[in-house]
C-alpha cells in the first residue's frame, strides 16, 4: 500500500491483513478445484476441464519433467538476473509514489473500498482494541516500558509501569514520550524507530537513551539523546545525529560510536553505513575519530 519502507499505522496493517486474507481466500478456492496424484509414473496435476490456469502450470493436464541432475541443470548467474521492480527502489521518487497509487487505485477497482467491509471493520477493531497485551520492549530501573498505539495514540505513545502495576487488568501507566504531541508541536509526522539504551553495567541506573525518530517512516532516522529521569530530550550536551540512515551505540557516557552520517563515501552501495566513528561529547561531529572500516560492497 506504500512504497516506503517504515512502521505503518494500525489502519495500514489492517488494509495489509484485509487484502492477504482476500488473496488467501482465492488461493483456497484455486486448490479446492485441483486433485494431486503422484503416480509411479511421475506428478500429474489434474485440473476442471474448463481450462484453469494455477500459477506455474500453462495448461489444465501437466506432467512432471524427468528428472536430471545438477550437473545437467542450467543454472541462470547473476548476470542472468534481472529485477524489473528495482527502479521503486527510490521510494520518494513521483513516478514511483504515482505508480504506487495506480496499484492503490486498481486494487480498490478490483476488490471494492476495504473499509466498507464488514471484515475491515472486525479487523481494525481488532488492531485498535485495548484489550490487548502491551508488549514490555525493556525493564529498566525497576520500570517496565511498552510503546503503544491505538485509535487515540496514532503515532504512538512511550510509556512505562511497576511490575505489580503491569500485573493489573487496567494498569496505570506513566507516560514518558508522546509522539502525537511532538508531531503536534513540531509539525512533523513522527514515527518511532525504537531506543539505544546507555548501559553502564549491573548496579548502575539507566537514565539515557538515544531515541531514534523517522519522518513518515522514512529509512533514514534522527537521533537524540533522551533523559529517562526527565523524560525529556537532553537539550544541553546531549547527543543529536542529523537525518541518515544511521546505526548508532553507546560506548560509554560521553563517547558515541556512529556510521552513516559521514556521507556517501562511508556507505555501502546499498546505502548503509560500512564504517564506525568515535564521536565524544562537546564536541562536533565533524571531530569523530574513524575506528573502523568495512570494504565497499
Amino acid at each position: 500500500l506504500r512504497s516506503c519502507r517504515r512502521r505503518p499505522s494500525l489502519r495500514e496493517r489492517t488494509l495489509f491483513i484485509y487484502f492477504r486474507s482476500r488473496q488467501m481466500s482465492t488461493r483456497l478456492r484455486l486448490c479446492s478445484a485441483a486433485i494431486l496424484l503422484a503416480p509411479s509414473a511421475g506428478m500429474r496435476l489434474f485440473a476442471p476441464s474448463a481450462g484453469l490456469r494455477l500459477r506455474g502450470f500453462a495448461r489444465p493436464l501437466a506432467t512432471a519433467a524427468p528428472s536430471m541432475s545438477m550437473a545437467d541443470a542450467a543454472l541462470p548467474t547473476l548476470e542472468d538476473l534481472t529485477d524489473p521492480r528495482e527502479w521503486l527502489e527510490e521510494v520518494e521518487g513521483e513516478t514511483q509514489i504515482g505508480w504506487v497509487k495506480e496499484q492503490n487505485a486498481d486494487a480498490v477497482a478490483r476488490i471494492g473500498e476495504p473499509s466498507d467491509k464488514p471484515l475491515y471493520g472486525r479487523l481494525l477493531e481488532i488492531m485498535e482494541s485495548d484489550e490487548k497485551i502491551p508488549y514490555i520492549g525493556r525493564v529498566l530501573n525497576g520500570l517496565y516500558y511498552n510503546f503503544w498505539q491505538d485509535e487515540t495514540h496514532v503515532q504512538g505513545i512511550w510509556r512505562r509501569c511497576t511490575l505489580d502495576e503491569y500485573r493489573k487488568a487496567e494498569p496505570e501507566w506513566e507516560l514518558v514520550l508522546d509522539l502525537d504531541a511532538l508531531s503536534a508541536e513540531s509539525g512533523v509526522s513522527w514515527v518511532w524507530g525504537g531506543s539505544t539504551l546507555l548501559d553502564e553495567g549491573p548496579g548502575v541506573r539507566k537514565d539515557r537513551v538515544m531515541v531514534s525518530l523517522s519522518r513518515g517512516g522514512a529509512d533514514a532516522k534522527v537521533s537524540r539523546e533522551f533523559n529517562l529521569d526527565a523524560k525529556e530530550f537532553v537539550a544541553v550536551g546531549g547527543f543529536e545525529l542529523p537525518e541518515a540512515k544511521s546505526q548508532l551505540s553507546y560506548k560509554d557516557r560521553d563517547t558515541l560510536l556512529v556510521g552513516g552520517v559521514f556521507g556517501e563515501g562511508e556507505m555501502t552501495d546499498s546505502g548503509y553505513p560500512r564504517s564506525v566513528w568515535e564521536w565524544r561529547r562537546g564536541t562536533p561531529l565533524a571531530e569523530a575519530t574513524k575506528v573502523y572500516e568495512g570494504e565497499q560492497s
